[in-house]
């Protein structure tokens, strides 16, 4: 399939691993010039270097809006943004903390939004842009063991919503993508009191 984005700058969040590095290597695949960011250089390093095409790489803070606005810029008015990050830590309603909230929203709200911010004005100005903001299946079914989770991750998918109609004159889209569980441990985590059943409903 050809997705004409061959030759597109693509900056992808967190794309060393998982849904990340995945987002990369498909991007890779169309021709994209991308440019993921990690938190470890090492990390990093090897990512781009496994996924070839001239995959650059960036060390980045995405745990809150600063470090997320940060990357894009140093990735240089990307065309496509994939958003990706840490997801808040674990805690039921009562178990979290107030700190853990606050830093659940740090994370997979308000760097997601500096991240949009940063990328729309070139998107715009050129006339074409694509946003995918990868977020959770949080936002559709809360998990009983991610409550600061289940707090912060509605946001995106309701801003993102509205990039298109802020450009509605140009070609700029914005989608955001909810998934279930891809990492062992964080399902572990996230269902350790659900039963099979329920979990088949999830």
């Amino acid at each position: 399939m050809d997705l004409g984005i061959e030759g597109k700058r693509a900056a992808v969040a967190a794309g060393t691993a998982g849904l990340g590095y995945a987002s990369a290597a498909a991007l890779v695949a169309e021709g994209a010039r991308v440019t993921l960011c990690g938190s470890d250089a090492g990390r990093a390093e090897a990512a781009a270097r496994a996924l070839g095409g001239g995959t650059e790489w960036l060390v980045a803070d995405l745990s809150g809006p600063e470090g997320a606005e940060e990357f894009v810029r140093r990735a240089g008015e990307p065309d496509i943004l994939v958003v990706n990050g840490p997801g808040p830590a674990p805690g039921t309603a009562l178990s979290a903390s107030l700190a853990d909230y606050r830093a659940g929203v740090d994370r997979s709200l308000l760097a997601v939004i500096a991240m949009c911010q940063a990328a729309v004005p070139g998107m715009r100005a050129q006339g074409w842009g694509r946003i995918v903001a990868i977020t959770s299946l949080a936002v559709r079914q809360p998990y009983p063991n991610l409550a600061p989770s289940n707090a912060a991750r509605p946001g995106p998918p309701a801003s993102c919503a509205r990039w298109p109609a802020r450009s509605r004159r140009t070609a700029s889209r914005s989608t955001p993508s909810c998934p279930a569980c891809t990492r062992p441990r964080v399902c572990a985590a996230s269902t350790a009191k659900v039963t099979p059943r329920r979990w088949t409903r999830l």
